[in-house]
Parts: structure tokens; C-alpha cells; sequence
């Protein structure tokens, strides 16, 4: 690394607020079921179409409730993410606020057009983020390589100067191989540890 990165590139979901996970609780208290296993039903294929902007979000859970035999609406299960959405992590919102004063940030995150309009308008931190990426406008999930190849040339950056971070450890295994320095978020005093490592100024 010739140099401390100055560009900060974070994940959203399970990073910043909660994205799906969450959920299984308070939807198997709808469905009468117990939860245990219900939240991988969520992440199947059909999620990954929602992601890459392919079907809209009532197109995706009216394919799970058909899928699963579930009965509940639709809007039962819209109100129960947006529920979720609202939940920070661990005050991340301060630590962001407070690194946008010194760094350039970016959020890259995959995730659905309906649920990043209701994100972005309910958590007014995120304008602090310069730079907003998702993969419903590329049609790109990060566990594919193409996503940071979009990173780079769209914005021109050099890898070495950005620190990627993720939950996701394969998200940050694909990152690494593209040359991105990369921080695997587990919580937000290890993350700051790992950042101070980096030279990052807190």
C-alpha cells in the first residue's frame, strides 16, 4: 500500500442498518411457524433478480408467498421490512458522520429499488455518503467481479487508496482479488480497531 487509503467504501445492510436479517422473527409470528430457517428463504434466486433490478419487490414476494404457501399479503410483509430498515447498527451513523468530515465515502450495497427510496428517505445520514452505488442501476451483485470493475472505471479509482467493507466475507474475497484493501465487518469496535490499523483518523 504506497499510501493510507482516503476513500471508504461500505456495505448498507447488516453493516450500517439491518437489511433482511430480523425479519424471520416477527414474519413466522404472522405465519404461526417457527422461525428457525426462515430467513435463507428469503435469499434465494428471487432475491438476487430483485437485486439486479430484474422484478420488482411485489413481483418478488408474491414469488416467496407462492413458493412457500405462506398466508400472508404482500404488504404484510413490505411493512415488516420497512420495520427492520429503521434499525441502526450499533450507532453507525455517528461513526459515518464523523469520517465524512475527513474521508470520501462510498455506500455499494446490493439491494431493491423500492427498499434504497424508503432507506434513503428515512435515514438522513446516508446523504453523507459522495458516492451511492447499487445493484439495481448496474444489474451486478458483488459476488461478482464485474461490481468493482464498475467501481473503478466509473469513478476512477485506484484500489490501493480505498478501504472496501463488508459482512459478507466472499463480497470481501472478491474485493481482495481485484486489489481493494478490505475491513470483514463483525461489529462497529472491531471495525474502528481495524480502521485505526489502517491510519484511518477517528
Amino acid at each position: 500500500m504506497k499510501r493510507k487509503p482516503d476513500i471508504l467504501i461500505f456495505d448498507l445492510s447488516e453493516v450500517i442498518i439491518r437489511g433482511l436479517v430480523g425479519i424471520e422473527n416477527e414474519v413466522a409470528r404472522k405465519l404461526g411457524i417457527p422461525s428457525d430457517g426462515l430467513l435463507k428463504k428469503f435469499g434465494d434466486q428471487n432475491l438476487r433478480e430483485l437485486c439486479k433490478g430484474n422484478i420488482t419487490e411485489q413481483v418478488y414476494l408474491k414469488n416467496l408467498i407462492t413458493e412457500f404457501g405462506w398466508n400472508i399479503s404482500p404488504f404484510v410483509i413490505q411493512q415488516i421490512l420497512r420495520e427492520n430498515f429503521h434499525y441502526i447498527i450499533e450507532n453507525m451513523d455517528v461513526l459515518i458522520e464523523r469520517l465524512s468530515d475527513s474521508y470520501t465515502l462510498y455506500l455499494m450495497s446490493d439491494h431493491a429499488k423500492e427498499w434504497i427510496e424508503y432507506i434513503t428517505k428515512y435515514h438522513e445520514f446516508l446523504t453523507c455518503f459522495k458516492y451511492k452505488v447499487f445493484s439495481f442501476e448496474t444489474s451486478v451483485l458483488k459476488s461478482e467481479p464485474e461490481s468493482f470493475e464498475y467501481l473503478i472505471q466509473t469513478y476512477n479509482l485506484n484500489p490501493e487508496e480505498c478501504i472496501f467493507i463488508d459482512d459478507n466475507f466472499n463480497n470481501i474475497l472478491i474485493a481482495k482479488s481485484i486489489g481493494f484493501n478490505t475491513l470483514h465487518f463483525k461489529n462497529r469496535a472491531k471495525l474502528v480497531r481495524d480502521l485505526i490499523k489502517y491510519g484511518v483518523a477517528l
